[in-house]
């Protein structure tokens, strides 16, 4: 949006959604809408820019938190230009490259969970924000596991802390990026999809009845994948940066993907997100909900898979930055696991928090996650076993599979060996579309 001070102040009010058009640099027209309502008299107020489908050009402003080389300005307003709200022209001051700001930030999915997710009415608390906000103690625990090691220092939390002071730089920056992006985005995915089913309607117009769930869906789905991952997401040039490209990494380790080498848990959740979105589009809120209890499982997958892998390699003498991915890893999944048992939970942190290394044992941490996957919803087919990279064809000591049952994937497409991997699971197609979103980093 744009922070534009309209120094003679507007001439009425002002609804929200209002259109507001200027002009960019070259003389070319810019359209918006007013971001809020705005009393006659106002003089400060915000303008959202106008977005479009392509992925390439969806907004052609974007400064807020991004490095210069990352900026785009052809696209901003001209303040040399009057503007016109409300159909009338003012003269306004801002400054385009501090007034142009993010509206919805990495950030604020931390510091928006109990405003969005544990006091909200109704429908709140959701459930899994639940979970982290009792263990951690606090409902800003990823914004607090980044700055806090951003700061180089202890977080404040309940259960689960991590001293990040005991690291360099080197594991610092891992904390960092893979906490915001497991972390602060993994449970504003869930609340997307949460807030849908909660205003689901069933006695409305089909036409234009829950344009505001099916809104809320998709964003959720936009999260999930990111913006890097292209228009189909087919995982060629090992691109993105949320959770949509962790679970492809994370599915080559344990054989979990499909014969196009894409993980198979994406597949099967593309295929819940478009059957939730057709579910709200018909009414159906209450299929809705069913298909919401199934993906939310699914989604946590990559983590424990992720969890699991560096336990390993810990063990095996990893150095600081792996240490430090197993351990984001970990507090990505603990209350989830706390929930279920806290015994399981405390073996796992005490095998990854900082500065175990010396004593992570990689079964523990395995037969910690295998015990609670019955009461979470998770099949051990969906995990898979941890590939041995020196042979993929085999897994590592003590890495093969739990026990399988019926669920998502059947048993038959596993290989019963404990040396072999196999390579016969089911192909489960999913049509990935282009998904735009775009943030950076307070």
């Amino acid at each position: 949006y744009a922070l534009i001070t309209v120094a003679a102040g507007l001439n009425s009010d002002i609804a929200k959604g209002a259109v507001i058009i200027g002009m960019n640099m070259k003389g070319e027209e810019v359209r918006g809408t007013a971001y809020d309502d705005y009393a006659k008299d106002i003089t400060v107020l915000k303008m959202t820019y106008n977005t479009s489908e392509d992925q390439a050009t969806w907004v052609m402003c974007r400064v807020g938190g991004l490095q210069v080389d990352d900026q785009v300005t052809t696209g901003c307003l001209n303040s040399s230009e009057k503007i016109k709200i409300g159909g009338v022209d003012y003269d306004f001051v801002y400054d385009y490259l501090t007034d142009n700001n993010n509206g919805r930030t990495l950030q604020k999915f931390s510091t928006s969970v109990d405003a969005k997710m544990i006091s909200c009415n109704p429908g709140c608390p959701f459930a899994d924000a639940q979970m982290f906000v009792d263990y951690y103690g606090r409902s800003d625990y990823a914004d607090d596991w980044v700055l806090s090691a951003f700061d180089n220092k202890e977080t404040d939390f309940t259960l689960g802390n991590a001293d990040f002071s005991q690291l360099t730089l080197v594991g610092r920056t891992e904390a960092i990026k893979k906490g915001t992006a497991y972390m602060n985005v993994f449970m504003y995915v869930i609340r997307e999809f949460e807030d849908a089913v909660i205003d689901c309607r069933t006695e409305c117009d089909l036409d234009v009845c829950n344009d505001a769930p099916v809104h809320a869906w998709d964003e959720g789905v936009a999260f999930y994948t990111g913006s890097e991952e292209g228009e189909i997401g087919d995982n060629k040039s090992a691109d993105g940066y949320f959770l949509h490209q962790l679970a492809d990494k994370r599915c080559a380790n344990f054989n979990t993907c499909d014969e196009n080498g894409l993980a198979q848990v994406n597949s099967e959740l593309f295929k819940l997100f478009n059957q939730g979105q057709q579910q709200l589009l018909a009414n159906e809120c209450g299929a809705a909900k069913a298909t919401l209890k199934e993906i939310t499982p699914l989604m946590y997958v990559p983590l424990i898979q992720g969890t699991i892998r560096y336990a390993y390699k810990v063990e095996q003498g990893a150095l600081e930055k792996e240490r430090a991915e197993g351990t984001v890893f970990a507090a990505s999944i603990l209350p989830r696991i706390h929930n279920v048992n806290a015994t399981h939970a405390a073996t796992i942190y005490d095998n990854m928090k900082i500065g175990a290394s010396a004593t992570t044992s990689f079964a523990a941490v395995k037969t910690a996650f295998e015990a609670t996957y019955d009461e979470m919803g998770i099949d051990c087919a969906w995990v898979g076993g941890l590939a041995d990279t020196s042979d993929p064809t085999k897994y590592v000591e003590g890495g093969k599979p739990c026990k399988a049952s019926k669920g998502l994937f059947d048993d038959d497409d596993f290989a019963d060996s404990d040396d072999s991997k196999g390579s016969k699971l089911g192909y489960l197609a999913a049509a990935l579309g282009s998904i735009v979103v775009a943030f950076s980093i307070l």
